[in-house]
């Protein structure tokens, strides 16, 4: 694997093209030195065969498509595009480097969807892997507001690679850093990882300077990590890693419509304790081990996605260290989950959090860890369970945790047979505690049949008997109990 130092982010004031030269029109030097012809450099669109690739798969067009985008990279006043013709084949040696650039589009020109390679109809624009194992096939480096789109990504292309490349994607702040990786849009692509390894990250995310990445935008991916079923939480490496030294920290970033199979891990989020959003919605998952893995960041949201034959769809927490709280886990469907399948490994993380399930159908198989894999102790926080549909009322999630000693919520959840609707919230814990702030009875609302059951605690009612009607001005603290017409002493 490639070794990068850790870069810090750049103060506000230092800009991501800082460090490209500029060039004027009719020059002939670009971003890196590379010469191209002084119309070339004028053009808004450039087509890459005009930098000699030759699209023909079999020929190595390493160096030419590097002058493609080096030439499309170029700071001017009108942002370039560079197209890979239709059915275009690009064979790689080593690894494409996008680096300091700004309102770039590459695009394979024909929306991929879930096609594979191109074939005599047409098809999306293939990059093919023949370069050494250990580093991924495209680097995109400090570059923002730029559209990527329209392509397939074969990290193990060459026939006498085992494990290939490490990713199709690593998008990063690699030192030195000037600029930050943001607003960048990554539309229709695909990465086909043949033989399974537990190197592989389809797209890296920010491994190297975790601060230095936001606001990107994932549309209709494709992600194979692998043609054979993973037998662990590694074997078959990620689909989406927000990892690295320290975890990269996913702020404001959007995965919509994802396939993913053969993962062991789907969505690998190992960092960033801090004010994070990601928000995944849409989806296939087939055969991963597990298709997310949250470990640490906050304000994570799965929606709208089918999963089959998994081994575990959510592993939340694994270390006594890990900061993973407020899932959001809303209208999904799994089904044929394997032997010994858990649903939801959940942390053990003294930070606290909420866990929501809202709208789900769950498989038969679903079951809950109370603990995580390697802890000890209970979930501190909130489970709040909602309008959950299962085929039976003994893996009913809510009542694990009702069991394990949370505090929840649970709402409408409806079992094919039996039931497990707890309805309410509950506090199963023998130390589990609810705290509500006293108040003087003037504060009250009037007690009527639309909050008929309240209670609130009074310091300042003028009686401790049970049953009596309280008024205000005295000393006793007391809880008030609404019956719909009075406030009365519910109990000292």
């Amino acid at each position: 694997m490639v070794s990068y130092a850790l870069a810090q982010e750049p103060g506000p004031s230092v800009s991501a093209a800082a460090s490209t030269t500029r060039v004027a029109a009719g020059s002939d030097l670009v971003s890196n030195t590379v010469s191209q012809t002084p119309s070339n450099q004028t053009k808004a669109v450039l087509n890459a065969r005009d930098y000699g690739v030759s699209c023909s798969g079999t020929t190595d067009d390493t160096t030419a498509i590097q002058s493609a985008i080096n030439a499309a990279c170029t700071f001017s006043t009108t942002p370039k595009t560079l197209i890979l013709p239709d059915r275009c084949a690009v064979k790689l040696s080593s690894t494409l480097m996008i680096t300091h650039c700004a309102g770039l589009t590459i695009d394979g020109e024909q929306s991929q969807g879930q096609a594979s390679i191109s074939d005599s109809t047409g098809g999306p624009a293939t990059f093919l892997w023949y370069g050494r194992t250990g580093v991924p096939m495209i680097t995109i480096n400090q570059t923002r507001d730029s559209i990527f789109k329209n392509f397939s990504m074969f990290p193990n292309a060459s026939s006498n690679l085992v494990n290939g490349a490490s990713g199709c994607l690593l998008i990063d702040a690699i030192a030195p850093v000037t600029g930050i990786v943001t607003n960048n849009s990554f539309e229709d692509l695909q990465c086909n990882n043949g033989s399974a390894s537990s190197r592989f990250i389809g797209f890296d995310v920010c491994p190297t300077a975790p601060g230095n990445c936001e606001a990107q935008n994932f549309d209709r991916i494709t992600i194979g990590c692998s043609y054979y079923t993973p037998t662990s939480i590694t074997s078959n490496g990620v689909g989406i890693g927000y990892e690295g030294t320290g975890g990269a920290e996913p702020y404001f970033e959007h995965i919509h419509w994802i396939e993913e199979t053969h993962c062991s891990k789907g969505v690998d989020i190992e960092g960033g304790a801090g004010t994070n959003v990601l928000d995944i919605d849409g989806g296939l998952m087939g055969g991963n081990y597990t298709d997310l893995f949250l470990n640490s960041g906050r304000n994570t949201s799965w929606r709208h996605i089918r999963s089959e034959n998994a081994i575990a769809q959510f592993v939340i927490g694994t270390s006594s260290g890990s900061g993973a709280h407020d899932l959001t886990i809303e209208e999904n469907s799994f089904s044929g989950l394997t032997n010994g399948t858990t649903t939801i490994s959940y942390p053990y993380s003294t930070t606290g959090g909420i866990i929501r399930l809202i709208k789900n159908d769950w498989d038969s198989n679903s079951t809950v860890i109370p603990f995580g894999p390697t802890g000890r102790g209970a979930f501190v926080g909130v489970l709040d369970s909602q309008d959950n549909t299962y085929p039976n009322n003994v893996n009913c999630i809510s009542a694990v945790f009702a069991s394990a000693g949370t505090m929840y919520s649970s709402l409408n959840d409806q079992p094919t047979g039996g039931s497990c609707n707890y309805g309410g919230m509950h506090l199963g814990r023998p130390t589990g505690s609810l705290r509500i702030d006293p108040t003087a009875f003037g504060n009250l609302p009037s007690c009527a049949s639309r909050i008929e059951g309240m209670l609130k605690p009074v310091s300042d009612s003028k009686t401790d008997t049970w049953g009596a009607l309280i008024t205000g001005g005295g000393s006793h603290h007391v809880l008030a109990y609404c019956d719909g017409t009075n406030w009365t002493v519910a109990t000292k």
